[in-house]
């Protein structure tokens, strides 16, 4: 390569591509967004997605959706998916939390890295992102994320270190923000001596589209690949560079060389990456994916009185309320957002479920401006209903939402994004429902008992109002072109319900660990003052119940722990076995958490810490003895005093459970 030539390669083309060098062979090297299907190139199968997917806690089911989704990276020609995102929800004000993995950096890192697996696994580079803190919308361009040593590597590093050194991850995209005031993509501490100095990464460090903004800092920052140009890093600003002695050529050789070496490694060179005997959609093989991720992401939050499941033969006049039930709200907007053909509305699924009722739909009431739709032929229709299925969230519809105001379901205007109708990248969404909502799920709730909330959401929205009313509550997240179809399958019966959720929910904004901190804008930054007090850590450190404890999800089958043994190893390493039993009458899928609570430490640390979990399926009155292997670092903690990661001496409590608030089995174990 000439010294032009080289300069040239470091910089995207075509807004999503590594450029090609015809003169030496180097294809062009295509890259497709993620992570809830290959968003560009037209219509393609979406997935249960981020959040959905780590409501499953089904790690093979996440190395499946990884393998489907590379499979339509590979109909469409594309080298590169732009997935996973592992950034952490702090709050559930974040406009992308529905693309992230959820508020526990162990489940995150797991899923992601098993996702990694199944995408690499079909020749297609899996990118983790964004890299690092990047847990906000709000100017995430500008602001800084002010947060201590201790809480990114205990809190916001770690998903990202599992993913290189357990998923071995090709790629690795920087973040918009900065972190403790440097720019991510030129951080030089976060790139060069955590990734790759201490977690050993051979791979491409590239930035978010358009997060450059200097070449130089960028260059000696870690960046390797500016997308989606060479707006700054090209020949016009290296030359000088170059010429000053501020950058040598044989750092630009090392970039070029991490990008040919993964590249060359891929057998990118080696065949053509199209494969032209996968469908872009539409395979029969990838919508059972979806599907099986639809149903496992789908969380039973509520169930009082046992209302769920409703047979089929038990209604005669069905009703479905609210813009989110026709047209399928499957997915987030942004840069994760994929058209999908044939997506299932929860209107069309549950017509389907229940063939021999009466199905009427009602949109809902909307409000413009101040003026809402009159309750009356709604708080008579809920009346007269057998069942009613309330369909809320974020996300509605584009043209009958609760504001009865059209927008694009991809990019939303800034409009769109003010009424707080849709959960998007580049800005956050509010912690209440909008009011129109509220004000339909009070004249249901007043009109009839039997009311099912079908919520679309990435995280935790205020229940004041209707929460304790509803009967029952499944909350759907993001979940995929299967969407309505899953949502029926559990309303009748015809699937029990697993996922369990991923993030907290609570009862007020105020509850949330970030509350005080994440509006802060104190000169362009934004403190994590909670520290690792993150999600249920705080809840549980503060003595604050939740509305829905982290990891909480119902079945329509009961489950009985019993006979906890806790076995160390000689290399610091622990053995946690025990017996469960499904107890009910109808098969069933738990996911058995093991949390460990601290010793005597040198830094207050969260009373507990999920450090394994498995996810069993098991026939009625099937029992099945489980192991989880702790690792040796399951103990530790970081101590800025002294630099590293430390195993306080003493005893440490087991707990095995159903949620970080329903422990079934108690033990110890002495470091």
């Amino acid at each position: 390569m000439t010294l032009d030539e080289k300069i040239a390669y470091l910089g995207g083309d075509r807004e999503f591509y590594v450029r090609a060098m015809p003169r030496l062979g180097l294809p062009a090297i295509k890259m497709v967004d993620g992570p809830m299907g290959t968003r560009n190139d037209g219509p393609s199968t979406c997935y249960a997605g981020g959040v959905a997917l780590a409501a499953t806690w089904d790690v093979d089911l996440a190395r499946r959706t990884g393998v489907a989704m590379a499979r339509d990276a590979r109909a469409r020609g594309a080298h590169i998916l732009l997935a996973p995102g592992v950034n952490i929800s702090r709050s559930p004000h974040c406009g992308r939390n529905f693309e992230y993995l959820g508020e526990d950096p162990l489940l995150a890192g797991t899923m992601a890295s098993a996702f990694i697996r199944g995408v690499q696994g079909q020749g297609v580079l899996a990118t983790v992102k964004h890299f690092a803190c990047n847990n906000q919308e709000w100017d995430r361009n500008r602001i800084s994320s002010e947060v201590d040593e201790r809480t990114l590597r205990e809190i916001y590093l770690p998903a990202f270190r599992q993913a290189v050194q357990t998923g071995g991850v090709a790629a690795v995209m920087t973040a918009y923000n900065l972190l403790n005031g440097q720019h991510c993509t030129e951080h030089g501490w976060l790139v060069d001596t955590v990734l790759r100095g201490e977690w050993g990464f051979r791979g491409i460090v590239m930035s978010d589209w358009q997060a450059v903004h200097d070449a130089k800092a960028a260059f000696l920052g870690g960046t390797d690949l500016e997308m989606p140009s060479g707006k700054f890093i090209n020949a016009a600003s290296l030359t000088p560079l170059l010429a000053s002695g501020a950058i040598t050529e044989a750092q630009i050789d090392a970039k070029v060389e991490r990008l040919l070496t993964t590249i060359i490694a891929a057998c990118f060179l080696d065949r053509p990456q199209e494969d032209p005997t996968l469908a872009r959609h539409g395979d029969p093989a990838q919508a059972a994916v979806a599907l099986e991720g639809a149903r496992a992401a789908l969380v039973l939050a509520k169930n009082d009185g046992g209302l769920l499941p409703v047979a089929p033969a038990a209604v005669r006049r069905l009703l479905v309320v609210g813009p989110n039930a026709q047209p399928a709200v499957y997915c987030g907007s942004g840069s994760g957002y994929v058209e999908a053909p044939g997506a299932v509305s929860v209107l069309d699924g549950l017509r389907a479920a229940y063939p021999a009722a009466t199905v009427e739909h009602h949109v809902g009431l909307q409000r413009t401006g101040e003026v809402l739709t009159d309750a009356a032929p709604l708080r008579a229709a809920a009346a007269q209903a057998d069942l009613v299925v309330v369909c809320v969230g974020y996300g509605q519809s584009a043209a009958t939402n609760s504001a009865a105001q059209a927008y694009k379901p991809f990019w939303p205007d800034r409009g769109a994004r003010a009424l707080g109708i849709i959960e998007a990248e580049d800005s956050d969404r509010p912690f209440a429902l909008h009011p129109a909502q509220v004000a339909t799920l009070q004249a249901v709730l007043a009109a009839n008992r039997r009311v099912v909330v079908v919520l679309n959401a990435g995280g935790g929205v205020d229940p004041a109002g209707w929460g304790d009313q509803a009967a029952a509550i499944i909350v759907a997240w993001y979940p995929g072109q299967a969407v309505g179809t899953a949502v029926a399958e559990v309303v009748s019966g015809a699937v029990n319900p697993s996922g369990h959720l991923p993030v907290t929910f609570a009862r007020q904004e105020g509850d949330y660990p970030s509350a005080p901190f994440y509006h802060v804008n104190d000169h362009g930054k934004t403190p994590y003052g909670e520290g690792v007090f993150v999600g249920y850590r705080g809840f549980d450190a503060a003595g604050t119940a939740p509305w829905f404890a982290f990891g909480h999800g119902l079945s329509y089958t009961t489950f009985a722990y019993r006979d906890l043994t806790v076995t160390p190893n000689p290399d610091g390493t622990a053995a946690v076995e025990f017996t469960l039993q499904n107890t009910g009458a109808r098969e069933g899928a738990e996911v058995a958490q093991v949390y460990v609570t601290p010793a005597q430490a040198p830094v207050p640390r969260p009373p507990r810490e999920l450090k394994g979990f498995v996810r069993v399926r098991l026939a009625a009155g099937e029992e099945r003895r489980l192991r989880v292997d702790l690792p040796a670092d399951a103990w530790a903690c970081w101590n800025p005093a002294a630099k590293g990661w430390v195993t306080a001496p003493g005893t440490y409590g087991i707990q095995v459970g159903a949620s970080s608030r329903e422990v079934r089995l108690t033990g110890t174990i002495t470091r």
